[in-house]
C-alpha cells in the first residue's frame, strides 16, 4: 500500500476523542496511538466498523489487539492491486463430522502473471471457538464447540485459513492485524476448571437439533429450495439421509446433489468447460477486461486454463498500447490492426493514427476491410 494511500485516512482531534469514548474507551494513550496507526496503515475506518480495538483478558491484565473481518483483509489486499485472489479451500476431515485443517493459497499479480504468493494452513484443534456446558442451570466444567463452529465448522475453519495466508502475502499491510475468527479462540480458557477438553482426542459435538437439512419434505420442490441453501458438505449429506427413498429415484436431484457438492468442495468455485472458457476468451476480445478478474475470482480453472487465459489478456494489454502509441509507418499500423480483435480497437486505432491513415488511400482501405472483417466475426 502506497503512502498516497495511507495519508487519505486521517483524524481529528474531535474524531480521535469519538474514537476513545465509543470504539477503544479500554485503550490506554499508547494503545490508542497503535490502534489508530493501524487504522492509517490499513485505510480501514473504525467509525465504519471495519476495524476493531479488543481488549481481551489475560491472567491479572488485558491487552489490547487490533481485530478486522476477513472481509476488511480482503479490502486491503485489494486496495494494493496487486491481489489475484485464492484457490478453493482443501479440507482434510476428521472422523468427528468436523475438518482438522484447511489450506489456502493466495494469489498475488506481477506483470500482470497471476503466481501463488502464499500457503497457509489452519488446524480446527488450534483456532475453534469453546463454550461452557451447562446442565441443569449449572456449569458441567466440560467445554462444547461454540454456536457458529458447530453450524458451520468449515466456513469457519476456511476465513480462518485464508486469513493467514493473505498475512504471509501481504505482511507489509496486513502485520499486526488479525481478524475476529482466529481469535476467537482466546476466549476458550476463561476458567481454569474448562480449560481441557474431556476428551483430548476428538471434540464433542453439539447436541442434535432440528434443521431444514434433516427433515423429510413431501416433493422435490421442498427439497431444491433447501438444498439451495447448503453451505457445508455435510448439510446436503444429512438432506439426502433424510430424503434418500426420494432422492434415489430421481435421476435429476441425484444430479442437483452432486451439483452441490462439488460447488461447495471447489470452495464456491464453478468448474468451467474448454468450451465455456472459450465464451469467456471471445468476451475479453471484444474489450470486456473485467471478465479476466472475475473468471479468475467465480471459476475454478486447471493450470492449462489459466495458462489460455492469462495469454488472452496479454495479449489485449499489449494490443492496447500499441493502439495507444503514434505510428509513423503503414507497415506499424498494418501489424497493430491484424492483432486487434473487435472492430472497437481497429477504430480506435484509426482515431489515433488519422493523420497518416487518411493520407494513405491503401492504409486507408486495408484499415476499413479490417474493420469490416471484425464485423462479420463478431
Amino acid at each position: 500500500m502506497s503512502t498516497t494511500q495511507l495519508q487519505k485516512l486521517d483524524f481529528s482531534p474531535e474524531q480521535v476523542e469519538l474514537i476513545k469514548s465509543q470504539i477503544a474507551p479500554e485503550a490506554t494513550d499508547s494503545e490508542l496511538q497503535l490502534f489508530l496507526y493501524q487504522c492509517k496503515r490499513t485505510g480501514l475506518d473504525p467509525m465504519a466498523r471495519q476495524i476493531y480495538c479488543i481488549h481481551r483478558k489475560t491472567g491479572n491484565t488485558k491487552k489490547m489487539s487490533v481485530q478486522t473481518s476477513i472481509d476488511g483483509f480482503r479490502v486491503v489486499a485489494e486496495r494494493t492491486g496487486l491481489y489475484g485472489g485464492q484457490s478453493a479451500p482443501i479440507w482434510e476431515e476428521g472422523k468427528d463430522g468436523y475438518p482438522t485443517k484447511c489450506t489456502i493459497s493466495v494469489y498475488k499479480f506481477k506483470g500482470g502473471v497471476r503466481y501463488e504468493a502464499a500457503v497457509a494452513v489452519a488446524f480446527f484443534r488450534e483456532y475453534v471457538q469453546l463454550k461452557d456446558e451447562w446442565v441443569g442451570g449449572q456449569r458441567t466444567g466440560n467445554k462444547i464447540i461454540g454456536d457458529m463452529w458447530a453450524k458451520m465448522p468449515h466456513t469457519m475453519l476456511a476465513k480462518v485459513a485464508e486469513a493467514l495466508a493473505l498475512r504471509k502475502a501481504f505482511p507489509q499491510d496486513l502485520s499486526g492485524l488479525y481478524t475476529t475468527d482466529e481469535m476467537a479462540q482466546s476466549e476458550n480458557e476463561t476458567t481454569a476448571e474448562t480449560a481441557i477438553l474431556p476428551n483430548p482426542t476428538a471434540l464433542p459435538s453439539p447436541p442434535p437439533k432440528t434443521t431444514p437439512f434433516n427433515k423429510t419434505y413431501p416433493d422435490k420442490k421442498a427439497i431444491l429450495a433447501v438444498l439451495e441453501t447448503a453451505k457445508v458438505a455435510g448439510e446436503v449429506k444429512i438432506l439426502y439421509n433424510a430424503n434418500k427413498a426420494l432422492i434415489d429415484n430421481d435421476d435429476a436431484m441425484k444430479s442437483a446433489l452432486k451439483k452441490k457438492q462439488d460447488l461447495i468442495k471447489n470452495g464456491g468455485k464453478l468448474i468451467i468447460t474448454d468450451k465455456q472458457l472459450d465464451e469467456v476468451i471471445a468476451r475479453l476480445n471484444k474489450g470486456d477486461k473485467e471478465i479476466y478478474k472475475q473468471s479468475l475470482n467465480v471459476y475454478l480453472l486447471d493450470d492449462a486454463q489459466i495458462t489460455k487465459l492469462e495469454n488472452a489478456y496479454i495479449h489485449q494489454v499489449k494490443v492496447a498500447e500499441q493502439i495507444a502509441k503514434k505510428h509513423d509507418k503503414p507497415a506499424s499500423i498494418k501489424n497493430v490492426a491484424d492483432a486487434c480483435t473487435c472492430a472497437e480497437q481497429v477504430m480506435k486505432l484509426h482515431q489515433n493514427n488519422s493523420f497518416i491513415i487518411d493520407r494513405d488511400e491503401e492504409l486507408k482501405v486495408y484499415v476499413v476491410d479490417r474493420i469490416k472483417a471484425l464485423n462479420s466475426a463478431a
